[in-house]
Order: structure tokens, then sequence, then C-alpha cells
């Protein structure tokens, strides 16, 4: 009985849980739109979150290209000739079922391509007015016209509605065509709602200039802002950063026209939601794509921010517009907390079935106490057994690592001793074979003991203490190991250059490893040095987030792609007998830097030399 209330409980959270909306689209489309504006315009941003709210191209349901002409800031010729050659050259072989122009720039643009885009191509323009419409030829019986006439009056109207201003300033910049069109309507607008109400024309003024206008306005203004593109100064930027930058520091509260610019400091009102728009775009493509007629449903509404409406002393709802949106609300205590109260519920639920539960269980285990009682000794005494021989264990490992370090070691050198020993007395007996033998004894010997040390070496990086990590600088330990192996490097007529870097972070390191690592990979990068020039090595570093690149640069012989990642195992070597080595020391490279929690590549070409690249995060008590 507890058990199927329980499950009901959980079905009913798991239908309140909020579902994503599942989409269908009704066939695949090819579509390409045109933006006169900058790809990283919000206004840009809510529009394809409406094309993809219908017709899933995100998702692969459609194909949807952008090409955008960035109007505001380049010359309309210019911007519309290079996307025309890009058109042609990028979509020679397309076929588009539509083509989106968004804005005279844009629509201009695609009339004047159909040779390119296909002369049965519809096109759907967007923001025209008729008169643009009549320049650029539209075709009724292909195209469609979605008008999304700009209604300022309703704009003003609810801002005055809100604020009970008795003064405005208006930001605008004239120098585009699209700029003045708004200014124009907006003027007219003005007139028609409050033809008396003063202005401010805050109009082509640089940023700077604007932030500090609007910081001393009189009581009882508002801002009304008709977008910049730029700080005036020669500086582009979005409409959305430049009235951010205003709202900081304005005294007055900042109104707009476009939902775009939601969340930079605008109330809200009566706006233009470019996200609808591209929605009533989404469904115009598929009814044309099955010929049916397009409607023309409005991309206005209501919407305010909740945090500029309690700045300002608005956030009684009732003075708000019926079935406004209300972004950054804080939800009612119910809303807020309806999943708290659900999961306690369950929790409760849940809490009862495992009482019942326990209580059925409660005779059971009564009849088991006393089979546990008897088990319990035997259980201690298989646990004392257990533990003695992990012990055990333990000594046996501790053990076979010193006969590692100790015990094998000492053979080895036992062997390469008597070994000289028989080369010192008996040199004149050994003649021939004979001494030809004794050196393989000495030879093996002493790689055997070089092997030994190495892998010791590899075993011991990984456990050190905490204390031997302290703050240390790259440059530093770099040039430390670099001068250590000039004198090799100047027997084989090479040189080796370690960058000088003073404005590099420090790094926590163990200063002893990282001066190993770099000897190292120094050491391979004159070892398999090219046979026809001398070796050269460079040491370069460069700033990262939160780490530090190093980079071991040679001009050796180089490492083929399909062994880059096998250097770096244990006994892996990419030369041959007649380069000595064992194949550990690349290994211990990468084992240190993993002990750094770092990483460590190779860009290399065959030939050409190598390039050896491990990165060391920076010391964050070192950060100024």
């Amino acid at each position: 009985m507890w058990g199927r209330a329980c499950l009901l409980a959980l079905l009913v959270f798991i239908a309140l849980l909020p579902g994503r909306e599942s989409f269908a689209a009704p066939e695949r489309l090819n579509l390409l739109v045109l933006s006169s504006f900058n790809k990283d315009l919000p206004a840009q941003a809510a529009l394809e979150r409406g094309l993809d709210h219908v017709l899933g191209y995100r998702a692969g349901h459609s194909n949807v290209y952008f090409e955008f002409l960035d109007a505001s800031r380049l010359p309309a010729d210019q911007a519309a000739q290079g996307v025309r050659a890009l058109i042609a050259k990028k979509y020679k072989d397309q076929r588009f079922d539509a083509v989106i122009a968004w804005a005279l720039p844009a629509s201009a643009l695609a009339a004047a391509s159909r040779d390119l885009l296909g002369e049965e191509t519809p096109i759907i323009y967007l923001e025209l007015a008729d008169a643009d419409l009549a320049a650029i030829n539209m075709s009724p019986e292909r195209d469609v016209s979605i008008t999304v006439k700009p209604d300022y009056e309703t704009s003003l109207r609810e801002a005055l509605r809100l604020s009970q201003a008795k003064r405005i300033a208006l930001i605008v910049e004239t120098a585009n065509a699209m700029g003045r069109t708004r200014l124009e309507h907006f003027l007219r607008a003005k007139d028609k709602v409050a033809p008396d109400l003063p202005v401010d024309e805050l109009f082509d003024l640089p940023l700077d200039e604007t932030i500090a206008r609007t910081s001393k306005l009189p009581p009882g203004t508002i801002i009304y802002y008709l977008l910049m593109f730029s700080d005036g100064r020669g500086a582009q930027l979005t409409p959305f950063e430049a009235a951010r930058r205003i709202a900081e520091t304005a005294n007055a509260p900042l109104f707009s026209h476009w939902e775009s610019l939601m969340g930079s400091g605008v109330v809200g009102g009566y706006q233009l939601s470019i996200e609808v728009l591209g929605r009533n775009v989404g469904k115009a493509v598929q009814d044309i794509s099955q010929d049916r007629p397009v409607t023309h449903p409005a991309s206005m509404r209501y919407v305010y921010d909740w945090t500029q409406l309690d700045k300002w002393g608005w956030d009684d709802r009732k003075h708000l517009q019926p079935g406004s949106i209300i972004l950054n609300q804080p939800p009612d205590l119910l809303e807020a907390y309806r999943w708290h109260l659900l999961t306690l519920t369950l929790f409760v639920l849940a809490l009862i079935v495992l009482a019942v539960s326990l209580a059925r269980a409660l005779h059971a285990k009564n009849l088991a106490a006393r089979d546990l009682a008897r088990e319990r000794e035997t259980l201690a005494q298989r646990v004392e057994t257990r533990t003695a021989e992990l012990v055990r264990s333990n000594k046996e490992l501790e053990s076979f690592a010193y006969a590692i370090s100790h015990d094998l070691r000492a053979p080895m050198r036992n062997i390469n001793g008597f070994a000289q020993l028989l080369d010192r007395r008996f040199k004149d007996v050994l003649t021939g074979e004979g001494a030809e033998f004794l050196e393989h004894i000495r030879a093996g010997a002493q790689q055997m003991d070089a092997m030994i040390l190495g892998l010791l070496d590899y075993s011991r990086v990984g456990h050190q203490s905490a204390d031997s990590y302290s703050s240390g600088s790259i440059p530093e330990i770099a040039k430390e190991a670099a001068d250590m192996l000039q004198p090799l490097a100047a027997s084989a007529s090479g040189a080796i250059d370690v960058a000088a870097r003073a404005d590099l972070p420090n790094v926590r390191c163990n200063r002893e490893l990282i001066r190993r690592l770099i000897q190292n990979l120094i050491e391979n990068a004159l070892k398999y040095r090219h046979p026809d020039r001398a070796p050269k090595v460079r040491v370069e570093f460069s700033p990262g987030k939160g780490e530090i690149k190093v980079s071991v640069r040679d001009n050796g012989i180089g490492i083929p792609e399909d062994r880059r990642e096998r250097v770096f195992q244990l006994f892996q070597r990419d030369a041959g007998a007649s380069i000595p080595g064992y194949g550990i020391g690349l290994a211990l490279c990468q084992r240190i830097v993993k002990a750094h929690d770092g990483d460590i590549w190779i860009e290399s070409e065959p030939g050409g030399g190598s390039n050896f690249i491990f990165t060391l995060k920076e010391n964050p008590s070192a950060l100024g």
C-alpha cells in the first residue's frame, strides 16, 4: 500500500518537472539570411533564437546560412559588393527555398542578386517601408514583406505613463540613414503623444560625453535611447554595451524600443521583440514552402525588467499593462519553494515506507541476532588474519623496493668493478676475443646500472613531499639547466638560448624536478641532432589562462607524427642503436609534468626539428 503511494507521488513529481518543448519540422529547408547588421548584436542573436525555435536548424532539422553586411560600420556599396562576391563563390551550387533579407541594405543586395540566388527563389523582406519595397522592385507574386513598423507612439506613451516624466533626453546617432529614420519616426510620434514635452537632444555625442550628460539630468527626466553603434572616438561597440554603460551612471530611467536591449539597464515598456519577429519569419518560411498564405502577427509586446522597476520605485504590478512579461521578477513564496515542498513530500512518504519496512524487518533481525553473535567471533578472526596479510604484503613491497634501490645495483657495481680489475691485472693476457668479451661485460653492467637509476628516478617522481614544492621562476630554472649543458652544446658546435622574460608570474613547483625536466629535454635535443647542421636549442615562455607554457625547440632530426605519443612511454625510443639511450628520459619528463598537474606534447616535422611544449600552473600566491 505504502509502496503504491510513493510510486504515485513520484509519477506526480516527474509530471510536474519542466519539460523541453519538442520540435517537429514538416520538412528540411535550405535558407540564406542576409543581415544588414553585425553578427554580435543582441538583436541578431534574438532573431536567430526565434528562427531556431520554429525551424530547429541548430538541431539539424533545417539548413540556415547567415551573412552580415555590418551596414552601421561599413559603407553600403562596399559591404554589398563584398557579400555579393561571397555569395557567388560560397553558394554557387546551392539552391535555397527562401532568402531572408533584414533591413534595407540587405534587402537591396538580395534584390540585386537574383541572378546568384535564383530567379524563382522567394525573398522575405524584413522591416522595409513601402517606398523601399517599391525601389527594390519587390515581386508580390513571389516575395513576402514582413513589415515591422516602429510603434514609437505607444512606446513613448507607456514610458510617460509609467514615469510621469516632464522632460525627455533623446540619444541617437544620425551619421547613418537608419539612425536618421529612427529619429524622424520618433519625433513624429512625440508630436502626437506629447508635443509640448521638452527634449534634450543628445545627438551624435561621444559616449563619454553622453554618460556625463545623462548622470546630471534634471529631476523628472527620462532617457529614450535610439541606439549607438560607436563611442564617437573611432571605436565600434554594440548598442547593448552602450546602453549598459549609460545606465550604470544615469540619474534617470532609460527607455528604448527594442526588447533585445533588456538586461542592459533599460526599464522596458512597449517594445519590438526581435525574437518574436524571428518566430514569425520562421512560420512565414514554412507557409511559403507549403503554399499556404503568409500571416503577419504582431512583433510588439509589453516587457519590463523588474530590477529597473524596483530601482525607480515602480514595483507595483498593478501599474503595469495586463499580460506584460516581467524579466528578473522575484517569484512568490509558493513559486519559489514549489520544488522544495514537492521534494519534502516525497521525502516524508519515503520515510513512512522506510519505517514500515524497518518494522517488518525487526522480527527477522531479532531471529538473526543469535546467528550474528556467533559470526562475530569468526569475523573478528578473519579481519585479524587479513590485517596480518596486508602488513606482510606491505613489508614485501618495501623489501622489493629496497632490492631495486640497493641490492640490484650492488651486483652491477661488483660486475663492473671486477671487469675493471680484470682489465688492469690481465690486460696483457686477455687479447683478441677475450678483451672484446670483457669490454662487452663492462658496457652491459654500466648500461644496466644506468637503467636501474633511471627507473628509480621515474618511481620517485610523484612521491615528493609538499615541503619540496615552492614558488619559483621558470625562466630562472631554465637558465640554470641551460648553463649546466652549455659545455655539452659547445662540444657539438651548438648553442642553447633561453628567452628572457621578467614579466611572468612564478609557479609552485619542485625546483629540482623542473630543472631535471628542462635538462632532459635540452639533452635530448643535443643527442638527436641533425647530422648536417650544428644543434640549436631555444627555450621560450608564454603566459596563458592560469598557466605558463614552456617551449623547448630544436633543429634536430624531428619525430614522425605516428611516434609522438609512443616516445613518452617507458623503453620507447625513436632512434637506432647508434644513439645511446634507454627510453626512460621522455617518460620521466611526462611523469614530472603530470606531477605538477600540467600537460606535455610534441610539435615536429621529420627533418625539421622538434618542439617540446609543456604547461605549469601559476602560483596564485605570487600573482600581483
